[in-house]
């Protein structure tokens, strides 16, 4: 008998405003504890994703250079341009170019979000050493927004197949710079 009696008055009761406003508040302040921590891991990923996207382009120009008696590919238009041989028999899709933070489309490696390295015209090579640097984020060279700030600001991916962050000060990002411009 007495749980049909609260039964009854807790739905005849309900909520009062002043509960449903101190729940919804409460929910507000836990959502603004977390949109900082899911920001900080979105652009961590974001940067993750660049690193593989620079890492499947770096599988993919070591192919080549198998197929093509260890020749880069070509060193003869200018910068990421010479990434268009990939396209047709070791890369599927321009996105693999686009950094993952910039809403922007890539339809060609010219409008990638990665800078090559053309070695002043003359193409890479196999002798060259080891952590001489084939691709790194194209801000580094355009002086354009670093779309993904976390952890560190650029990524790159060296001649031995390895893809690092760099800083955004120091000798690493100087012979980088140095390096992808030219």
């Amino acid at each position: 008998m007495l749980r049909v009696m609260m039964t009854k008055w807790w739905k005849k009761r309900g909520f009062t405003l002043i509960e449903l406003l101190v729940v919804i508040a409460i929910i507000g302040i836990l959502a603004g504890f977390l949109l900082p921590a899911i920001s900080s891991a979105r652009k961590r990923a974001q940067s993750s994703k660049c690193i593989n996207n620079l890492h499947q382009i770096m599988l993919a120009i070591r192919t080549y250079t198998m197929d093509y008696n260890e020749g880069f590919p070509a060193s003869g238009g200018t910068g990421n341009a010479n990434l268009n041989p990939l396209y047709s028999r070791y890369l599927s899709t321009y996105e693999l170019g686009k950094c993952p933070s910039n809403p922007g489309t890539i339809t060609d490696w010219g409008s990638s979000d990665y800078a090559y390295n053309i070695k002043g015209g003359t193409g890479l090579n196999e002798s060259d050493a080891s952590d001489t640097f084939v691709l790194g984020d194209n801000s580094l060279v355009a002086n354009t927004t670093v779309f993904h700030a976390e952890p560190k600001p650029y990524n790159v991916a060296k001649h031995d197949g390895s893809v690092t962050n760099i800083g955004r000060t120091g000798s690493d990002t100087t012979n980088a710079i140095s390096v992808l411009v030219n």
